[in-house]
């Protein structure tokens, strides 16, 4: 549960105070406010596949704590999750709601641009695609602001790693599943969610593709904010101070490559960007601002004006954008005309997202076989497991 009152504005303050001395003492306040920058979103790797090219981002991790998180994000996903969940009254159908509309408007790498850099939860929402642990951080975030306790759930196999990141949310005293990825809440078969260790054990597993039970059985729960307890978040402000003076101190380690190093922006000069390229980045950016802040109309005006651009990558984004934004205003017709529009193109990395909405259209409207037949289409993870959830069983 979220503290309430005034300390919560207390904390905060003291929070943003502490970063704002992180962020002197280490980098200084030009690298950590280039993410607020939309150079800094990533929108420009959309075509990269080189994941190695100098970039101009400063992107810390999404356990990162920039200042934009506290000063900006911080209150657009109260708004957002005000807007979600309103008129909902189960905690499930909040968890439900929250993780489709993060399925939808962060897309998968598998139908989305494919090269995604680590971000706090803002810049992910604004550049709108990620892996499946960035949707996961995007759903905690927005549900701990729904009142909902969330955080993310870590799946590990032995000898492998980390095969996927799914969320969990506290509902009836329970840390229950919610699989962002796929955007779904798993039921058993009396329509309840189910924590990892009944769902291990369930018939469920099959919508998990590629996964096993004891992959989930094996699972680690991971906290970050807004969703990690004040004392973690205060101990690695701490342990951060604590590294950089240690360096300050002993120049000679400076050198020495640590994962705090690894987090930071690439210190080499980054490739520029020519000057109307950024021009463009600004107003695509400035449309994801108005789009998330649910100022449709403004933001299908700032996509229609990169839309007319000749830059082929932000186009792309912002065609896409600017159905999403006529499908959230509840302009069902509009976004259909859009998507036989722009949906075809198949050098499109949204091509498989243009399906989604179809499929997303077609169950709002109750058309459930034509739902199906655009999901046969798909032939993603997502899509099979929807397929399985929506067939009717003999």
């Amino acid at each position: 549960m979220l503290v309430k009152g005034p300390f919560k504005v207390i904390g905060v303050f003291v929070l943003i105070g502490a970063l704002i001395f992180t962020t002197w003492l280490t980098r200084g306040f030009e690298a950590s406010w280039a993410s607020v920058r939309p150079e800094g979103v990533g929108y420009e790797r959309a075509f990269n596949s080189d994941d190695n090219i100098n970039t101009p981002i400063a992107a810390g991790g999404y356990t990162s704590l920039s200042p934009q998180i506290f000063l900006e994000g911080r209150q657009n996903l109260h708004h957002l999750a005000d807007s979600i969940t309103y008129g909902l009254e189960s905690d499930l159908e909040k968890a439900a709601a929250i993780s489709k509309w993060v399925f939808l408007h962060v897309r998968p790498q598998t139908a989305a641009p494919p090269v995604v850099i680590g971000d706090d939860f803002w810049n992910i929402l604004r550049r709108g695609w990620g892996f499946c642990d960035q949707m996961a951080h995007v759903y905690a975030a927005i549900a701990t602001y729904a009142d909902l306790p969330s955080r993310q759930l870590q799946l590990f196999r032995e000898g492998y790693g980390s095969p996927h990141t799914l969320s969990e949310s506290l509902i009836d005293g329970e840390w229950v599943i919610v699989e962002t990825w796929r955007g779904f809440v798993p039921l058993d078969s009396k329509g309840k969610p189910m924590t990892k260790e009944k769902l291990a054990n369930s018939n469920s597993m099959k919508l998990f593709e590629g996964l096993n039970p004891q992959d989930f059985l094996d699972a680690v729960p991971f906290y970050s904010y807004p969703y990690a307890p004040i004392k973690t978040i205060f101990e690695r402000i701490f342990n951060r101070v604590r590294g950089r003076l240690s360096k300050l101190i002993n120049p000679n380690e400076s050198n020495r490559k640590t994962k705090d190093d690894s987090e930071v922006a690439p210190s080499s000069t980054p490739t520029p960007i020519i000057n109307t390229r950024t021009k463009n980045l600004k107003i695509l950016d400035e449309g994801r601002r108005a789009h998330l802040k649910l100022k449709y109309q403004r933001a299908i005006g700032f996509y229609d004006t990169v839309i007319r651009t000749e830059d082929l990558g932000l186009k792309y984004q912002a065609k896409f954008w600017k159905t999403v934004a006529f499908f959230d205003s509840g302009d069902f017709t509009e976004a259909k005309n859009l998507i036989e529009q722009y949906g075809g193109d198949f050098r499109d990395p949204y091509r498989i997202s243009y399906l989604r909405l179809s499929v997303e259209i077609y169950l709002k409207q109750g058309f459930l076989k034509e739902a199906i037949s655009v999901l046969e289409l798909m032939d993603t993870p997502q899509s099979r497991a929807d397929l399985l959830r929506l067939t009717p069983k003999d």
